[in-house]
C-alpha cells in the first residue's frame, strides 16, 4: 500500500518561497489577504505577486500576450504559518506539492512542495523586471526542445557564462524562423522544482558559449571521408613513405574502387615486398574497414574526390584521432636503405613504435616521421570538451586523446620553421575581402533591432575572432605573437596555408634545442586552445565547419 511522506512536516520551522495557487484573476485578492494575515502571524515574511506583468505565451504557433503566473502567487513563510492561514482564512488557496517515489526501495511516495531557494527567487524577480516584455512562456517542458522535429536534429546546446543566470544551460530553438534561447527559468536543485519554460527572443542578450548535446554528437559524412583517407595515409607515412605517400594513396584508392578487396590489397602489397605495411593494413579494425569502404563508394560516384581533397595534405592535418602507427610493428622494414643505425636495429629485432621511441630518447608520446624536406612530429594531446545530457540536465567533462601533427624543416636563411597543417580552414581566411577581413577582427557590437517595432531590444556582438576566438584574434593582429598565419607556405616542392612559428638563430649562429622543443610545445599549445575555443562558440558556424578539415573529430 502506498504511503504519502511530507519531510516539511518534520522541519515546518523552515522559511521558504512556496508557489501558492488560487482560483484564475484572484491574485490580488489572495496577496491582500496574506498582508493583511501578516499583522497575526509574524512567520509570513514576504509576499510576491507579479500580476502587473504580462508575458507573451505560445500557444497555437502563436504568441499570446497574458498574466504571467495567472492564478499563482509565492509566499515566503515557514509551511506551517502559510498552512494556518490557508485552513483558517483561505481555503480557496492551496500550497502546490508535486510527488516523487522514494528511492528506500518501498512504494512510498515522497510529497514535495514546489519551493524557490531565496537566492533563485531574487534572480528571478530581477529578470522578470528585465525581461518580461522580450520573454515568451512555453508550455511544453524545457527537454521537449532538444529536438526539432521540422529539421529532424538536435537543437543546438549553449551555456550562459556571464550575468545572474551564468552556469544555466539552454538550446537554441527556431519559432516561426525565429532563432531563440530557451531555458529552465528557475535551476533544477533538490528543494526547487517549479518548472518554467520560457524562450528569448533575443538571443544576444546573454554571453553564451556552445555544449556538444551527447545525443547528437556524430560527425558529418565528409569529416567521415577525412578520416578514412587519414588512416590509410598515416599509416603508409608511418611505414616509411612519406614522400611517395600522397601518390600511393591514390594508387591504393584506385585498386579499391575497382573492386580490390582490403584482403587483397594486403596480398598485393606483399607480392610487391611492402611487408610492414600490409600487416599494419590486415590489422586494421572491423570499423576501420567499413569506414574506408565507405569513402570507395562515394569515391565511385565522385570521381577524384580523395585526390583533390588531400593533393596539399603531404603533411596531415592537425588534429586526428590516430596516429598512423597502430599496427605498425617493424618500424620501416619496407624501406630499410634509409634507416639509421639506430633505426636499423629497431627494425632488425621487431622493436615496437613505442620501443622505438624510447630507444632514440624521445617520449613514448611523440614519434617523428623523417621526409626530403622536412621532418614530421607526432604528438599525442588532450582535447577538452562539454557534452550535455539534457534527459539528466547535466554537463559532462570530456577529455579525449588526439594526435597533434606538425612539421619542422630548415629554411634558405638558417631558420627553423615549426608549421601545422590548416590549409583549407586559412585558405577561407585569407579569401576574405578587406570588409570581410576587418569585421572578422573588429570585435564591435550593434544595436539588435525587433522585427516588429523596430525598437532596440539588445547589442549584439559580430560575429567575430575578437569576440568569441581571442586566440586566433591575437595570431592575426598581434605582430609580437610567435605563432603566424602564412599563406602558401613552400616546404620543398609543396604549398601550404599554414600557421607556423620561426626560430632565428642567436649571436652564436645556433638554435638551441630547448627553443625548438619549446616553440613546439607553444605551437600545439596554441592550436589546440583555437580549435577548443571554436568549438565552444555558439557562434561561427561556418568556421566550424571548416575547423572539420582541420580537426578530425571522433
Amino acid at each position: 500500500m502506498q504511503t504519502i511522506h511530507n519531510p516539511l512536516q518534520d522541519r515546518i520551522v523552515d522559511y521558504n518561497w512556496f508557489l501558492v495557487r488560487t482560483q484564475p484573476n484572484q491574485e490580488a485578492r489572495l496577496e491582500d489577504a496574506i498582508r493583511e494575515y501578516q499583522q497575526f502571524n509574524k512567520n509570513i515574511l514576504e509576499v510576491y505577486c507579479p500580476r502587473n506583468t504580462t508575458v507573451r505565451i505560445r500557444k497555437r504557433s502563436q504568441d499570446v500576450k497574458v498574466p504571467f503566473y495567472t492564478g499563482y502567487i509565492f509566499v515566503y513563510a515557514t509551511f506551517q504559518a502559510l498552512s494556518e492561514f490557508i485552513n483558517q482564512e483561505y481555503p480557496e488557496a492551496s500550497i502546490q506539492f508535486s510527488r516523487k517515489k522514494m528511492d528506500d526501495g518501498d512504494d512510498s511516495i515522497r510529497a514535495l512542495c514546489l519551493t524557490v531557494p531565496e537566492k533563485q527567487m531574487a534572480i528571478f524577480r530581477d529578470f522578470i523586471d528585465s525581461y518580461h516584455d522580450q520573454m515568451v512562456l512555453l508550455d511544453r517542458p524545457y527537454t521537449d526542445y532538444a529536438f526539432s522535429p521540422k529539421k529532424g536534429e538536435y537543437n543546438e546546446v549553449v551555456k550562459i557564462v556571464e550575468g545572474p543566470f551564468a552556469g544555466r544551460t539552454g538550446f537554441v530553438a527556431r519559432f516561426d524562423g525565429d532563432k531563440r534561447l530557451v531555458f529552465n527559468l528557475f535551476d533544477y536543485e533538490k528543494d526547487s522544482v517549479i518548472p518554467v519554460t520560457i524562450s528569448i527572443p533575443n538571443l544576444w542578450a546573454f554571453q553564451l558559449v556552445r555544449l556538444t548535446n551527447i545525443k547528437d554528437h556524430r560527425v558529418g559524412d565528409a569529416t567521415q571521408r577525412d578520416r578514412a583517407i587519414d588512416r590509410i595515409l598515416g599509416t603508409i607515412q608511418a611505414c616509411g613513405y612519406g614522400d611517395e605517400a600522397l601518390i600511393m594513396l591514390d594508387d591504393m584508392v584506385t585498386l579499391l574502387c575497382n573492386e580490390v578487396t582490403w584482403s587483397g590489397l594486403c596480398k598485393f602489397l606483399r607480392a610487391q615486398q611492402m611487408n610492414a605495411l600490409a600487416n599494419a593494413f590486415a590489422g586494421f579494425s572491423k570499423e576501420d574497414v567499413a569506414l574506408i569502404f565507405s569513402l570507395i563508394r562515394y569515391e565511385r560516384e565522385n570521381p577524384g574526390t580523395v585526390h583533390h581533397a588531400w593533393r596539399r595534405n603531404f603533411i596531415r592535418p592537425f588534429l586526428t584521432p590516430t596516429s598512423g602507427f597502430e599496427g605498425v610493428s617493424n618500424i620501416l622494414t619496407d624501406k630499410t636503405t634509409r634507416l639509421s643505425r639506430q633505426e636499423l636495429y629497431a627494425a632488425l629485432t621487431h622493436t615496437t613504435a613505442t620501443d622505438y621511441a624510447a630507444l632514440s630518447g624521445s617520449s613514448v608520446e611523440e614519434n617523428v616521421i623523417k621526409n626530403e624536406s622536412y621532418d614530421e612530429i607526432i604528438r599525442k594531446v588532450c582535447v577538452r570538451e562539454t557534452f550535455y545530457d539534457a534527459d539528466q540536465q547535466k554537463e559532462i567533462p570530456s577529455t579525449t586523446t588526439y594526435y597533434a601533427h606538425i612539421g619542422k624543416m630548415t629554411d634558405a636563411e638558417g631558420n627553423v620553421v615549426l608549421f601545422a597543417n590548416w590549409d583549407k580552414f586559412l585558405r577561407e581566411y585569407f579569401l576574405t575581402d578587406e570588409k570581410a577581413n576587418a569585421k572578422l577582427v573588429a570585435g564591435m557590437s550593434h544595436q539588435q533591432r525587433s522585427k516588429k517595432s523596430n525598437r532596440v531590444v539588445g547589442e549584439k556582438l559580430l560575429e567575430s575572432f575578437r569576440n568569441y576566438v581571442p586566440t586566433l584574434y591575437m595570431i592575426l593582429r598581434n605582430e609580437e605573437h610567435p605563432v603566424k598565419a602564412v599563406e602558401n607556405l613552400s616546404v620543398g616542392t609543396h604549398l601550404l596555408n599554414a600557421f607556423a612559428i620561426t626560430l632565428s638563430p642567436d649571436v652564436t649562429g645556433e638554435i638551441l634545442e630547448s627553443r625548438i622543443q619549446e616553440a613546439e610545445q607553444t605551437l600545439i599549445t596554441t592550436l589546440v586552445r583555437i580549435c577548443e575555443e571554436i568549438t565552444s562558440s555558439a557562434h561561427l558556424a561556418i568556421w566550424r565547419r571548416y575547423l572539420s578539415t582541420v580537426w578530425l573529430h571522433i
